[in-house]
C-alpha cells in the first residue's frame, strides 16, 4: 500500500510538472525565435541601407577625383590598392601592395605645368603630406561627404 501511495504521489507531483516545464520551454523557444526574427530583419535592413550609401558615396567619390583626373584617369581603392586624394583631389597617393610600388601624383593646371619650379615644390609639398600624413580614420562615407 505504501508502494503505490508513493508512486501515487510521485505521478501526481511530477509528472504534471514535467508537462508544465515542458510547455514552458516550447513557450520560451517560440518567443525566442519571434525576437530573433525581428533582430534579424532590423540587422538586415540596416546592413542594406549602409551597402547602398557606401555604392552612392564610391560613386560619388569617383565623380570628383574623375572631375580632376579625367574619367579614364581617376584611380579607385580595391583589396590590393589603396589609394588617398588630398587637396581638391588634386594630390593624390597609390599603393599597389601587390606590386610593391607607390605613386604620388599631383594634377597641374596647363598654366602650372609652365611652371617648373611651382611643379617641383608642389612636388615637395606632396612628399612631404604623404610621409607626414596621420591615419585617415574616416569611412568612405565621409570622405565621400566632404
Amino acid at each position: 500500500m505504501k508502494k503505490i501511495l508513493i508512486t501515487g504521489l510521485f505521478f501526481m507531483f511530477f509528472i504534471p510538472s514535467s508537462i508544465s516545464a515542458k510547455n514552458d520551454f516550447e513557450e520560451f523557444k517560440k518567443m525566442q525565435s519571434m525576437e530573433y526574427g525581428g533582430y534579424k530583419d532590423t540587422v538586415s535592413k540596416g546592413f542594406k541601407k549602409y551597402k547602398k550609401e557606401l555604392k552612392q558615396s564610391f560613386t560619388e567619390y569617383k565623380k570628383q577625383a574623375s572631375k580632376v583626373w579625367g574619367k579614364k584617369d581617376a584611380v579607385m581603392p580595391d583589396k590590393k590598392v589603396w589609394v588617398q586624394y588630398r587637396d581638391g583631389m588634386r594630390e593624390r597617393n597609390i599603393v599597389d601592395f601587390e606590386k610593391g610600388e607607390v605613386s604620388i601624383e599631383i594634377a597641374v593646371t596647363s598654366m602650372e605645368a609652365k611652371d617648373k619650379d611651382k611643379i617641383a615644390e608642389k612636388i615637395k609639398t606632396a612628399v612631404e603630406n604623404t610621409i607626414n600624413a596621420k591615419p585617415d580614420e574616416r569611412s568612405i562615407i565621409e570622405i565621400a561627404k566632404k
